[in-house]
């Protein structure tokens, strides 16, 4: 899968109440790819312990340590907390919604034999 660039929204198939019902289903959670040098994505880690380091600090952490962010990307989801994800399980918002409108009519459809059962 190609790499999602910052600034693109994505889904990471987190469906909340999957596992209900499919009328309980809630949509899939959205986030934000950020960059490796946004300092939001390096508040309070073991780097950055108890601060968010300013974006000179940010670079020249990336410049020590090259090989950071090279298989995890910082996601801003829109519950308001960065995660580090892995890059080859993130898709675009609108890859996701579609998998999990299938998935829910799927589900619904499963529902609809064990009643009938």
């Amino acid at each position: 899968m190609t790499r999602l660039p910052p600034g693109t929204e994505v889904g990471a198939e987190r469906w909340p109440l999957s596992a209900a019902h499919p009328d309980c289903w809630g949509l899939p959670w959205k986030g934000v790819v950020l960059s490796a040098a946004d300092p939001r994505a390096w508040r309070e880690t073991l780097a950055f312990p108890r601060r968010e380091p300013n974006a000179t600090a940010v670079r020249e952490h990336l410049a020590r340590h090259p090989l950071l962010g090279a298989s995890r990307v910082p996601v801003l989801w829109e519950f308001g907390e960065i995660h580090w994800e892995p890059a080859d399980g993130l898709r675009p918002y609108a890859e996701d919604v579609a998998a999990w409108a299938l998935a829910r009519r799927a589900a619904f459809a499963r529902t609809s034999v064990a009643r009938a059962a």
